[in-house]
Parts: structure tokens; sequence; C-alpha cells
């Protein structure tokens, strides 16, 4: 186990993920085929557990890893889940999760819900848009809000620009936010990022060693 959140957790998560590795990866004493987790589950080439050990023949169910997320050798050439070039782009775990350069991602890559009225969960967490608490206080439609996990009618901004361009958040309430908003045309909206033409694009050019202007809404140093 390791410290995790104030807690003592199994670094591994709740079952045996890997039969091969020699590790004891859901921390419950057993490793690989000695865990009940690994049963009928791939330990090597053409090998399946059984039994507790590395020994029965594996039996292709297919020509192609039809499940990519079962930890099951299902076409027996050695290689399981994301691992078998069968799975690249195919589901692989909840959510939305797909594999991608052999492991088991979230499309996206995103860490928080980035947009809150695509329809789309960015970031995998099983909740989209207003239902995922990243959401919450940002705009999710023109002149609207997500409030308690609802994309509701009104913006509590009375502010007469976007102040903000890479927060989330319509601060003028004209329905557009971010780069999407005119306003942030030429502005900072991330770490050496700029608004141009609507989007955010990594392309700061330094004017200054630091910032020299604190009230024209520029990263003149590109420090984000």
């Amino acid at each position: 186990g390791v410290c995790s959140g104030g807690a003592c957790v199994c670094a591994g998560g709740a079952t045996e993920a890997l039969c091969a590795d020699g590790e004891d990866n859901d921390c419950d004493g057993k490793a690989d085929c000695e865990d009940a987790d690994c049963d009928a589950k791939a330990c090597g080439p053409q090998l399946v557990c059984a039994g507790s050990a590395c020994t029965a023949p594996c039996v292709p169910s297919g020509n192609v890893e039809a499940n990519c997320g079962d930890g099951i050798d299902g076409d027996c050439d050695g290689r399981i889940d994301c691992g078998d070039g069968d799975c690249s782009g195919e589901a692989c775990g909840p959510a939305g999760m797909v594999c991608l350069h052999g492991g088991c991602a979230c499309p996206g890559g995103e860490l928080s819900e980035t947009s809150c009225d695509d329809g789309h969960d960015n970031d995998c967490d099983g909740r989209a848009d207003c239902l995922d608490d990243d959401c919450q206080g940002r705009a999710c439609g023109p002149e609207m809000t997500c409030l308690d996990s609802v994309c509701e009618i009104g913006c509590s901004s009375s502010e007469p620009a976007e102040q903000t361009c890479g927060d989330g958040v319509d601060s003028d309430c004209d329905g557009a936010l971010d780069c999407d908003d005119p306003d942030c045309e030429g502005l900072s909206c991330g770490l050496g990022q700029l608004c141009l033409s609507g989007s955010c694009q990594q392309v700061c050019v330094v004017d200054e060693n630091e910032e020299a202007s604190c009230a024209d809404r520029r990263d003149n140093d590109c420090d984000g």
C-alpha cells in the first residue's frame, strides 16, 4: 500500500490487473496466477492462468481481440486488451475510454471538463457538461450558467468585457467565453498561449523579461 489522499491505499487498484508481471497489483498478498482475479486470463504467450498456475493453453475465441478491457487474450497472440494492435481506438473502459498508444485513456486527454455545452464527457469521469462539478458556475450556453448540475438561464456577471480568457467563464454574459469572445483576441489564454482567430494557440511572443504593464490584460512575459 501507499499513502494517497490521507489514507493508505493500494496503488494497483482493487483487482489483479496484470497476470504476468510478478507483482501483487491489488495488495491482497497474491500475485499473477495465484490470484483468483487472473483465472482464464493471459499470463504469457499462448498461456492462461488455471488452477493458480500459468500452464493452460490459450483457446482463441476469434481471430482478433474482441474485448479490449477484460484482461483476456481473446485471439491467443500473447497480447491482451490495449496491448493488442487490434484494440487501437476501441472501447476499453467506462465513460468513453478507448485504447490509445497501447494504453486505455480518455480520448480528449483532459483532466477536467473543458467544455460545458458540447454534450461530451471530456475528462471521462462519467459526467458531461453541467453534471460535472468542474462546470459549476461556468457558461453552458448564451447567457446560461451551470448551477447545481443544471444549465440555467441567467448570467450573474456585469463585467463590460471578458476578463479572463482561459477560465471557461462568460465574464461579460454575452454568450461567448474565452477565445470565442472577440474581447480576448490577442490576449493570454494559458501558459505561453494567446487567443488568435477564435482559438487558444501556443504562440505567445515574449515582449518583456517580466510583466511590464499590469493593466493591459496581456501576458507580456509569456509566463501564463
